[in-house]
């Protein structure tokens, strides 16, 4: 009887393998991986790296309906800046195609500070014009 190098199991080695370290497949693979770790991690940041593109192509095109060229005339068409604020600066993420999450409808492309400050308000008319109300209550030249 052996002890399986990798789940410490015990184990009889095949009758044409007596030097082996594994008890099955699976400990076998995991070794392998273990010794080849560096190279599985460099291989997946290659990959990742040469389908940014595609992936940013097919989210836009599940969630939205759109392609990365639609995004980008959509942008064009709004004077490439915030559809909200005017702001020319879409933020760290670029920009956010909003749209209705109840009719799915889209909106505008929106910058990032936007874009969160729809989804805090979550999307409520209501809760923006009392948010509105608020800050004009405690504007900076009305407070003494």
């Amino acid at each position: 009887m052996k002890v399986c190098a990798i789940c410490s199991g015990e184990f009889s080695p095949a009758f044409r393998h007596p030097h082996q370290l594994y008890c099955s497949q699976k400990c076998n693979d995991a070794a392998y991986y273990e010794r080849n770790k560096m190279a599985f991690s460099r291989k997946a940041r290659v990959r990742n790296s040469y389908n940014v593109e595609q992936r940013r192509a097919k989210h836009y095109r599940v969630a939205y309906g759109i392609t990365l060229d639609q995004k980008a005339e959509r942008i064009r068409q709004q004077g490439g800046c915030c559809a909200a604020c005017g702001t020319t600066d879409p933020g760290q993420k670029g920009w956010h195609t909003d749209h209705d999450h109840e009719t799915d409808k889209l909106r505008g492309e929106l910058c990032g500070n936007c874009n969160r400050a729809l989804g805090y308000a979550q999307d409520s008319i209501e809760r923006l014009y009392k948010l509105i109300t608020y800050l004009e209550r405690y504007s900076s030249d009305e407070v003494s």
